[in-house]
């Protein structure tokens, strides 16, 4: 089961929807890149091991993903998008 995020979430809902997130085994992020002034930037993907961005955190940039989540790491429990440079 997939579980689809495009915004910050403090807190991860543990509702049927994030399912797949908590207890997670897999992360992807799926966002483009662009190019602006010869610098490569991007949206990447910032998950925390405890709520309100706090914790163990692992950055994901675009295209690119974490599988599997080290047992280590635990379970997602905040997220944040951020603009990231590339290059």
């Amino acid at each position: 089961m997939a579980s689809f995020v495009s915004q910050d979430m403090p807190r991860s809902p543990e509702t049927t929807a994030y399912v797949g997130f908590i207890g997670g085994e897999s992360v992807w992020n799926s966002a483009r890149t662009w190019r602006r002034n010869g610098q490569v930037s991007g949206r990447c993907f910032t998950v925390y091991n405890s709520t309100e961005y706090r914790g163990q955190s692992r950055t994901i940039r675009p295209d690119q993903g974490i599988a599997p989540i080290p047992a280590s790491f635990g379970n997602i429990h905040s997220n944040r998008l951020h603009a990231c440079r590339l290059s």
